[in-house]
């Protein structure tokens, strides 16, 4: 069923599908292997371990936001007829280096009611494209988007979404979201060429529904400029080794998630291959060594400034490299450090 019509009898009272980058339906392969984990994981191969795999899926889905299941191809979450990323009443844990796109709401919705906003982190994540909001805070209790420009900072993306709706402070009582050490669309103002500083007033009045110089709605200090002359790192890659058009998730530091989703619309989040291109460069550009030439990622999946999902260009048969770039904002570019895969 996932296969012919891209879900399950109750998917489809929920609105749900289960596809992937190509479209609403997965491909025979991919539906058999996400039934077979599921049956495995989820149902416990139908044994009387079936309790116990359950109770850490549940887990599973509470802590991280995805079951093992549809985690296994990376943490893109494209597509939905309401929110990509829920949190609901005492919710807790950690949403990291995933990319949220197209949602018909927010891309992410915090509706908390009980704890603290540091039990509620969002690191290294881009939401985008999105038709109500990137972030929308409701509620009492804030999440963390970022606490400083240094070691604990929000590392995410918010871009292509409403006007001052970035990120949408919408609590009650008011209180302030931390969202420190992000990127921002608004960061480099028309005709800016300072690339190594975003302007926060710009940020605080065009991205968020804050007045320059409050920081009482939202606190966007110590914004992170997608376009500086900044290092671009390349830490890991998983899978270390991949057949072409097989996915390949790239973290790191430094990637720009914002460039690449200007001009796009929140039907376009399977467009990304169209504007993060190494030749021109724009955005973030994925290059493996093909043959003794580097080669562009066959097709880019989601962006954000510490995580990247691609398609790689070639199958692994001896160990190769890949690497990130992206431009400057006043001219040159960032390169990473050559990160070895095809490893066994």
């Amino acid at each position: 069923m996932l296969a012919q019509w891209g879900g399950t009898p109750g998917k489809w009272l929920l609105g749900i599908t289960v596809g992937d980058a190509q479209g609403p339906r997965l491909p025979f392969r991919a539906a058999f292997h996400r039934s077979a984990v599921l049956w495995a994981y989820g149902y416990g191969a139908n044994t009387l371990f079936g309790f116990v795999t359950a109770v850490l899926a549940y887990k599973s889905l509470k802590r991280d936001g995805a079951t093992y299941w549809d985690a296994l191809d990376g943490n893109v979450v494209r597509h939905g007829p309401l929110s990509g990323v829920y949190w609901q009443v005492g919710s807790t844990g950690m949403l990291s280096d995933t990319f949220v796109c197209g949602m018909a709401d927010s891309g992410i919705l915090s509706e908390r009611q009980a704890g603290e906003a540091q039990d509620a982190v969002v690191r290294g994540t881009a939401s985008v494209l999105n038709g109500g909001s990137g972030v929308e805070v409701r509620r009492s209790v804030a999440i963390d988007l970022g606490n400083d420009g240094a070691a604990d900072a929000g590392d995410n993306a918010f871009a292509g979404n409403p006007a001052n709706r970035q990120v949408f402070n919408n609590m009650s009582p008011t209180a302030t979201v931390l969202a420190q050490g992000n990127q921002w669309q608004s960061c480099y103002p028309a005709g800016s060429d300072t690339a190594e500083g975003c302007d926060v007033d710009a940020i605080a009045t065009d991205d968020t529904n804050d007045a320059a110089g409050s920081f009482s709605l939202v606190d966007v200090r110590n914004p992170e400029p997608q376009q500086a002359e900044g290092a671009v790192t390349l830490t890991a890659a998983s899978p270390t080794r991949v057949a072409a058009g097989g996915l390949i998730g790239l973290t790191g530091t430094g990637f720009d998630a914002v460039s690449g989703v200007e001009g796009l619309t929140p039907e376009d989040c399977a467009k990304l291959a169209t504007t993060n291109t190494c030749a021109p460069l724009h955005g973030t550009c994925v290059e493996f060594m093909a043959d003794g030439v580097w080669t562009a990622a066959a097709d880019v999946l989601g962006v954000t400034p510490t995580f990247v999902m691609v398609r790689s260009p070639l199958t692994c048969t001896a160990p190769t490299q890949v690497r990130v770039r992206r431009a400057v904002l006043d001219g040159g570019e960032a390169v990473s450090n050559p990160l070895t895969i095809c490893t066994n």
